[in-house]
């Protein structure tokens, strides 16, 4: 069975820049362009974004809304700890007048709403806070909040455990979720708050599973939950392998022929293998017939239909959790994800998708790893993939969100992607070697995206425009000499140094072997013998001989003879230097008194009594000593 999935991506770039990036102390939260401004809040900061295409630079505002000592006190009282007294910018609303935006936070547990001019960018009243009369719930764990025309709808948790969904009239049935669960990410259909879900056990987190949860706008209160089944029956005919972990989805588009795209990325890290996919949902043909479908408990059918449909507000609510869920799940296109990737280092964490021409579509898809790739479709649904991009080592970590804006007629997108460090801007262009596709390109001046040609050699990508090129090149025609010169100094390094220092040693070896071979020779065939001889002293006197233990230690052989002299008192005779000789010995096989690992024993052939008035020869056949 094959699991390994790898996609193969046509080109594969990289990006440099000289700039440092704007980092950022939270993560970004985009809200929505307004104009070609777009929205983000982060934790005690409001961010406005501002792409100018003409100038290839970005604006960045940023506005501070710190929590004031007095309330800052009271949380602290109220929780004890300072890291539940944050104030998190987590939804803006712009009014009818479209000269206005509500900003709305959660201001240490107290939710708060403040006014900023557009028009001015800058709140319109520093010292002046409303209290927001439909508070949203903490935003630490997820938080979504969906605008319509009279009312809001919150996504979030009532207090630390309960997910709850909330509108200016009127909130959920608590319980309808699992405790845990997590929202990912909402949008608006037929007038209807729309939620996905990652919804889990009480306790036990391997119990996930993906849904969406449907409420009504004007009541608030889930309707209708259903899963989302991201599957294949590719590795195994015989069963299905569930991508069972929601983890990004985009506002569905709307084609001219009336369908309704949900595109989404899933994952699974509790199988054996780590796997992700993109699956697409045709909504306008699945959404009303899985939310209709019958559920474990439902004596209330002609109700319950009239209230997904209609969102009446004569039907009574729905107050049993068996009610709400349907068994009925909404099933990718063609019951197959459009296409996975497995036994990777990363997972999908981040979608956006742009309809840049009739029925064609392109994929942008972010990695937990900090890569970011395109794909691309058309009325069929058969994917291609294109680029994947490097981003750089500073923001090469997980991407949190994907937006776009599109700025001209010649289909140039603005991309924003954003982390938890901060935000990178780049650029889609129609490619020049294919029109029918869009490529990377760089936004800001001082950056180059480099197609990856090797692990060590890149070339200048060829998809931008030509003056994005002239630029990348003049801002990275000395990193790039640099590189050249490196890589031939490596090579001069090898060349010059490393082969023939291994070319000596070689020879070095060879020699020693030689020289030792022929010293073993002369040794066997008795060429080495001392150049003068001298009296040794009674080893009974002294014990220990001042003289220690070489190599230069050389014996006659049996070609010559050893002479005894007559000495008044008996010695027995040891080898030392090579420059000490034996002048007698005894008539039995004489063995040192010193110990035996610096002393050798020196052995007769045959115990033969020998006078001392008549000398006679001395062989010696043996040598028993192995030298240090």
């Amino acid at each position: 069975m094959n699991w390994h999935k790898t996609l193969k991506f046509t080109n594969q770039l990289s990006y440099d820049t000289n700039t440092k990036i704007p980092r950022i102390s939270s993560d970004m939260k985009f809200f929505m362009w307004y104009n070609s401004y777009a929205i983000y809040g982060a934790r005690d900061t409001l961010y406005i974004l501002k792409p100018d295409l003409n100038n290839s630079l970005v604006q960045l505002f940023s506005y501070n809304w710190p929590i004031d000592a007095t309330t800052m006190e009271e949380c602290l009282q109220e929780w004890n700890t300072k890291e539940k007294c944050y104030n998190d910018i987590v939804h803006v609303r712009i009014l009818p007048n479209s000269t206005i935006m509500d900003v709305y936070c959660t201001y240490a547990h107290r939710p708060m709403v403040r006014s900023f001019d557009l028009h001015s960018l800058s709140f319109t009243k520093e010292d002046t806070l409303i209290r927001d009369p439909h508070p949203p719930m903490d935003s630490d764990r997820s938080y979504v909040m969906l605008t319509f025309n009279t009312s809001i709808v919150t996504a979030g948790y009532q207090g630390d455990y309960i997910p709850t969904i909330r509108a200016t009239q009127g909130k959920t049935l608590l319980y309808a979720l699992r405790q845990n669960s997590y929202f990912i990410g909402g949008f608006k259909y037929d007038g209807k708050a729309v939620f996905g879900v990652l919804e889990t056990s009480d306790r036990i987190e391997t119990n996930r599973v993906s849904r969406l949860v449907m409420a009504c706008a004007n009541r608030a209160e889930i309707i209708r939950k259903a899963t989302l089944n991201c599957s294949t029956d590719m590795f195994d005919p015989s069963r299905s392998f569930v991508f069972h972990i929601l983890t990004a989805l985009i506002d569905p588009i709307r084609t001219k022929n009336g369908s309704v795209l949900l595109f989404a990325t899933f994952t699974t890290n509790n199988s054996s293998i780590t796997a992700s996919a993109v699956c697409l949902f045709i909504l306008n043909k699945q959404f009303y017939d899985i939310f209709t479908g019958s559920s474990v408990k439902n004596t209330r059918t002609n109700e319950m239909n009239e209230l997904i449909f209609n969102c009446s507000e004569s039907v009574p609510s729905t107050i049993d959790r068996d009610m709400v869920e349907s068994e009925r799940q909404f099933l990718p296109y063609l019951s197959n994800p459009l296409f996975i990737e497995t036994m990777s280092n990363h997972i999908f964490t981040a979608i956006n998708a742009i309809q840049y021409e009739l029925d064609r579509y392109c994929l942008i898809i972010g990695t937990s790893n900090g890569h970011l790739f395109t794909a691309f479709t058309d009325h069929t649904f058969k994917t291609n993939i294109f680029e994947e991009l490097t981003l750089p080592l500073n923001m090469r970590y997980s991407i949190k969100s994907i937006t776009h804006k599109k700025f001209s007629h010649n289909h140039s997108y603005a991309i924003i992607i954003t982390n938890h460090v901060g935000y990178l801007i780049l650029k889609l262009n129609i490619c020049k070697e294919n029109n029918t596709k869009l490529c990377f390109d760089c936004w800001l001046k001082d950056c180059s995206i480099q197609k990856i040609i090797s692990i060590d050699k890149s070339i200048q990508h060829q998809c931008p425009s030509e003056n994005s090129i002239h630029t990348s090149y003049m801002n990275n025609h000395s990193s790039l000499i640099n590189r050249n010169i490196g890589e031939h100094t490596k090579r001069n390094l090898l060349l010059y140094i490393i082969i023939p220092m291994s070319f000596v040693v070689f020879v070095l070896l060879i020699l020693i072997i030689i020289l030792l071979t022929k010293s073993t020779r002369k040794i066997k065939r008795g060429r080495f013998y001392p150049s003068h001889c001298r009296k040794t002293q009674d080893s009974s006197i002294k014990h220990m001989f001042p003289h220690t233990y070489t190599n230069n230690i050389m014996y006659k052989t049996n070609n010559k003879k050893l002479s005894t002299n007559k000495k008044t008192q008996q010695q027995h005779m040891f080898p030392v230097k090579s420059d000490i000789c034996i002048r007698e010995t005894c008539s039995n096989p004489i063995y040192s008194t010193i110990s035996s690992q610096s002393l050798p024993s020196l052995v007769l052939s045959t115990p033969t009594i020998v006078s001392l008035n008549t000398p006679q020869p001395l062989s010696v056949h043996r040598l028993y000593k192995s030298y240090m």
